[in-house]
């Protein structure tokens, strides 16, 4: 199990959501993002539409109907209604459910000190699971993200 950490410390999370999302329906994925609470879902669920006006990223949450056919779905529960193989996780390491996706990717606050101080554990976790790999990404001075560091099994594509 593959997981990339994305330790935001200027960028807002809804950009950094954004761009991930826009990725992985670029390649055909289907996606799942959870957030540690409800709003953020909410919320997240509206910026979506607007966040970047001269691209389209179709997507939907429990307020919405067809969930099945949603190619990025959001939520702040255990539910894949989209049988999304991506998941994003948001600010949260509750992901019981990590072996059920081919890749994670983790994006998570490095200004909030108990966000980050979960984001070590999980790093830990993840690195020393037996088919665990853990990529750490950081934002440059030009906000480009730069692979800082990476742990855990070696595949074939690393």
């Amino acid at each position: 199990m593959r997981v990339d950490f994305y330790h935001l410390q200027s960028s807002p999370v809804e950009n950094a959501v954004f761009m991930l999302a826009s990725k992985v329906y670029g390649i055909k994925k289907n996606l799942l993002i959870r957030t540690d609470v409800p709003e953020r879902a909410d919320s997240l669920n509206e910026q979506l539409w607007t966040l970047a006006p001269d691209s389209w990223l179709p997507h939907g949450s429990v307020k919405n109907d067809f969930a099945d056919r949603q190619p990025v779905y959001l939520t702040a529960g255990y539910e894949n209604p989209n049988k999304a193989s991506v998941l994003i996780l948001i600010n949260t390491t509750d992901a019981a459910d990590i072996n059920a996706f081919e890749r994670v990717l983790f994006v998570f606050d490095g200004n909030d000190e108990n966000v980050l101080a979960n984001a070590r554990a999980f790093w830990k976790s993840v690195a020393s699971a037996e088919d665990g790999e853990a990529h750490y990404w950081a934002q440059n001075d030009r906000g480009a993200w730069e692979e800082r560091a990476k742990s855990g099994r070696k595949t074939a594509d690393s």
